[in-house]
């Protein structure tokens, strides 16, 4: 982590809010949550959220066919009268229930509705839910440091935005781009690399062009 970055996480955990990232695809907001990660020695839990993903789905899944059948056929090894033996944690769940601190990547809650990233942030706020078919309440074991995504598709609630600690990734100058190349690729030949770059940045200049490559691209 550069500096600004290590401060900026730092103080994300010393007030305990989630750091939101923003910015275009490929500027490395998923890697720095890989790198938090490793510089906190710290597992990494992902959420990659999709559009149609409900809430409960990131918290638990209760697996009432596993359930139906067992009951059916009788062959399992788990007592179908206790609904928690079907009850199983998502990512959300398992950072809560883990014995030690871990990392939280909520990756692109841009493809979320409101409801969702709302909802979501109350849950994360309060550090708890409600399983409702048990009515058990699952309280986190240690808060997660949580590390929230997008890719600026799409307006965040300002509700939203005032309960996350805020950074933009801007796009990599040709410079850092080159630094970038040189890590992935160490071996490859200085001309071609300067090439590339130089190739890259005229087409993301282009007038009129539908989606501007990213830096995977």
């Amino acid at each position: 982590l550069d500096e600004e970055l290590a401060q900026i996480v730092n103080i994300t955990m010393a007030l305990e809010m989630p750091l939101l990232l923003k910015g275009e695809p490929g500027t490395g907001k998923t890697m720095l949550a890989h790198a938090i990660s490793e510089a906190l020695n710290m597992r990494l839990i992902v959420l990659n959220v999709k559009s149609s993903m409900k809430l409960v789905d990131a918290l638990y899944q209760y697996d009432t066919l596993t359930r139906l059948n067992d009951s059916r056929f009788g062959d399992s090894k788990r007592d179908v009268s206790n609904i928690e033996e079907y009850i199983k944690m998502g990512k959300i769940g398992q950072s809560f229930v883990s014995n030690e601190r871990v990392v939280l990547l909520i990756d692109e809650i841009d493809k979320a509705d409101t409801d969702f990233q709302d909802d979501m942030l109350d849950v994360l706020d309060q550090m708890e839910f409600d399983i409702i078919e048990i009515d058990k309440v699952i309280s986190a074991k240690t808060r997660p440091v949580i590390i929230i995504t997008s890719n600026a598709k799409k307006d965040l609630s300002d509700p939203f935005l005032g309960r996350c600690n805020f950074h933009h990734i801007a796009f990599p100058d040709p410079k850092m781009m080159r630094k970038i190349i040189g890590v992935h690729f160490p071996s490859i030949d200085d001309a071609l690399a300067e090439n590339a770059v130089s190739a890259f940045y005229k087409l993301r200049s282009f007038d009129g062009i539908e989606k501007r490559p990213a830096t995977r691209e």
